[in-house]
């Protein structure tokens, strides 16, 4: 397997991880508030944060491997959709 499928197949299942947390996180913010509840949503939270820090890194790793203009567009294009629609939730 080479170099670009190992870190796109990588970044797919980081991405299914961060969708996994955001949810997480989604939930513990309609749940009850209580001093728990805020306790596991900072922690959530702070994973969401490093699982984003990780795709960037990850984009930026896959961009490099690229070799054509037109395939370089679409992967930023398709990174930044990912991530702005995840933020947008």
């Amino acid at each position: 397997m080479d170099d670009l499928k190992r870190a796109k197949i990588t970044r797919r299942a980081q991405r299914a991880q961060a969708t996994k947390t955001w949810n997480k996180a989604e939930t513990l913010m309609n749940d009850e508030i209580n001093e728990t509840n805020i306790q596991r949503l900072q922690v959530v939270l702070q994973t969401f944060d490093t699982k984003i820090e990780q795709l960037k890194k990850l984009d930026e790793n896959i961009s490099c491997k690229i070799e054509t203009e037109k395939e370089l567009e679409s992967e930023i294009v398709e990174a930044d959709d990912y991530l702005s629609e995840l933020m947008d939730k």
